[in-house]
């Protein structure tokens, strides 16, 4: 009904949009079928998750040509430890791995992410793991945050919390990582 009144792009949206499935239909069949409604040119989908891009998710994302050339895949941390206190399902090699499965299958694919820095417990060794995850997977930007504690979140219990000036300091190396491979 709305690429009849003219739409021609469908950003699909969900807190882990690639994990989609109705009970019949999983997310490739929806990129699969948003791409073949006539006059939508452009589908795009934001957050996915590293863990749930299967193999007919990559294969839809790459035959289907409506689908952009981009995906927003959140990192958050280039350290498997970090991610681990972060309570994120993947490690950095895994991470790693998705970015080479989608680069095989889509080679000019734009990627973009998330990091947070200053993670309770984060400690040099932690971000210069996320610095050199940054030069590994050459993201096209990244949206870059200082940890901070929310009320109610397991977080917030964890000890060894990093000092807003270190915090500070490697958000602003990151920034310039980030914008270096951009």
């Amino acid at each position: 009904a709305i690429a009849a009144r003219g739409v021609t792009e469908a950003t699909l949206l969900g807190q882990t949009v690639n994990s989609y499935h109705d009970g019949t239909h999983d997310f490739a069949d929806l990129l699969r079928g948003v791409g073949a409604v006539d006059g939508v040119r452009r589908v795009r989908f934001t957050s996915p998750h590293p863990n749930d891009f299967s193999d007919r998710v990559i294969a839809a994302m790459a035959e289907v040509e409506a689908v952009c050339e981009h995906v927003h895949l959140p990192a958050q941390s280039g350290s498997s430890r970090v991610l681990k206190r972060m309570l994120r399902r993947y490690t950095r090699d895994e991470y790693l791995r998705v970015v080479e499965r989608l680069r095989t299958a889509i080679p000019d694919l734009a990627i973009t992410t998330d990091f947070i820095v200053g993670f309770p417990g984060e400690t040099d060794e932690d971000f210069e793991a996320t610095l050199a995850l940054v030069r590994e997977v050459g993201f096209d930007s990244a949206f870059t945050f200082r940890f901070s504690p929310r009320e109610g979140t397991p977080a917030l219990r964890l000890p060894d919390s990093v000092s807003d000036g270190v915090a500070a300091a490697r958000l602003e190396r990151l920034i310039d990582a980030v914008r270096r491979v951009a």
